[in-house]
């Protein structure tokens, strides 16, 4: 397999306005455009979906690397704090376990937007488009550090940039496709190339359209992880060694985080 060279890019919004949709004020979404199919395009949220059980609030992350609780006792109805790992499908009542699915997206979210149904939840066949099948898909997807915190950046359909700041996307050698299509890229277990972002750096990656998905569900300091939930009883999973856009669990057993997204209007 042929190996992917790594591409030097520069972040700067005021260069890639045309490229990642720009335009008028889109509240709670990136500036850019994501394909997850041949035919659909969605702007993801701002970051990971937060919620106060006292006041029945939802809201996006302040930024796309803040985790709120990494490991948590059970949600209680009349805690004051922010959540941000939910029970699967628990949409109507994120304190309540459920055994049917709820999109989270159906309630208002404060800054984004506050009226119900304006996002939703991927599904894993939308994931593993984004991830593996789009078009060049292999140049826009990489591990990084954003404000110290460890993750994926998944960059839009159209990022174009130029200048000093690099982006280094996955080696096309260190892709690998599992026979039983649940692990679908596998990356060096090592992180590297990484690529580093300060708060402001990132800010500029930000702007141009860039997402982050945080390792946000770890309990071993020296294996981050991070989990998404999916409509169906699945997440998709991001670990030092691979993504996984459907993976299958005992949706009883784990919390994870909610990256909602809306999709583009054709």
């Amino acid at each position: 397999m042929k190996k992917t060279a790594f591409m030097p890019l520069m972040a700067m919004a005021a260069a890639v306005c045309v490229a990642t949709s720009c335009g008028p004020e889109d509240p709670g979404a990136l500036n850019g455009e994501f394909s997850i199919s041949p035919t659909q395009r969605v702007k993801f949220a701002q970051g990971n979906l937060q919620y106060q059980p006292s006041t029945k609030t939802y809201r996006f992350a302040d930024n796309q690397w803040q985790c709120l609780s990494k490991e948590r006792d059970k949600m209680a109805e009349t805690d004051t704090v922010f959540w941000d790992l939910f029970d699967w499908g628990t949409g109507d009542n994120p304190a309540k376990s459920s055994d049917k699915f709820v999109d989270w997206g159906k309630n208002p979210i404060t800054n984004g937007g506050n009226e119900g149904g304006i996002w939703r939840s991927l599904t894993g066949e939308e994931w593993e488009y984004l991830i593996l099948k789009r078009e060049n898909a292999a140049n826009l997807t990489a591990w990084a550090m954003v404000n110290n915190v460890k993750g994926i950046v998944v960059l839009p359909d159209n990022f174009k940039a130029e200048g000093s700041l690099k982006f280094n996307p996955v080696p096309a050698d260190s892709l690998r496709t599992w026979s039983d299509q649940m692990a679908l890229k596998n990356y060096k277990t090592d992180l590297s190339p990484a690529n580093t972002y300060t708060a402001d750096e990132w800010k500029a990656m930000q702007d141009a359209g860039a997402m982050f998905l945080s390792f946000n569900a770890t309990r071993f300091d020296d294996y981050p992880s991070g989990g998404y939930w999916l409509p169906t009883d699945d997440y998709m999973s991001i670990e030092p060694g691979a993504i996984w856009p459907k993976r299958g669990c005992n949706t009883s057993a784990f919390t994870f985080g909610v990256r909602l997204a809306k999709d583009v209007k054709k």
